[in-house]
């Protein structure tokens, strides 16, 4: 029924992961994860249950921190045998890893928070077809954040925290006169 929600709500892309849910409270350290058998059941479900067949399915699974690389690529080879689109990846931190993970599988791979030194470039030629950063943006604008009110805090003006601004060529915290000439944010002006 899930399923046929979301796909009615317009969703061409669902994301099922092995994780137990929700996280029992006290247990954040080392996450429980459903048995193999169990993912792969409620993965065939999803596949064998979406109304439109151009919905993709896509198996994440975050073992791989706790229990390796041969752990993370069973479950991908059994997610992939009962008809997965593309398999999702958490926290894989070895350029080896994400080797054995691309060629041991005949579906698109997406790694979740990258912590690899590898470029986009470099990932790409490897055979990986989305890589995600993780959260490594928000904690980065919500370390500017931090500066810039601490510069605020420190020098008593929006003058003085705007000089200190990370975001070169945008305005983040900004004097009433100032929002009348101040730059739109985009993506180049962040770089």
């Amino acid at each position: 029924r899930t399923l046929e929600s979301v796909e009615d709500a317009g969703a061409y892309c669902i994301s099922l992961e092995d994780s137990e849910l929700p996280i029992k409270f006290g247990k954040t350290k080392y996450p429980e994860f459903l048995s193999i058998k169990e993912a792969a059941f409620k993965i065939k479900l999803a596949v064998d249950r979406k109304i439109n067949k151009s919905t993709s399915i896509i198996a994440r699974t975050g073992v791989y921190p706790y229990q390796g690389i041969n752990a993370a690529l069973e479950r991908g080879k059994s997610y992939e045998s009962v008809g997965a689109d593309a398999l999702f990846y958490i926290n894989v931190s070895s350029k080896n890893d994400i080797e054995k993970l691309v060629k041991s599988h005949d579906i698109p791979i997406i790694l979740g928070n990258n912590t690899t030194d590898l470029s986009l470039i470099e990932l790409t030629k490897m055979g990986v077809s989305v890589s995600l950063p993780g959260h490594k943006a928000y904690f980065a604008a919500m370390e500017a954040y931090r500066r810039s009110l601490e510069n605020l805090y420190k020098n008593g003006g929006a003058s003085s925290a705007l000089k200190s601004n990370p975001f070169a060529g945008s305005t983040v915290i900004m004097t009433k006169s100032q929002t009348k000439t101040a730059p739109p944010i985009t993506a180049t002006s962040l770089a």
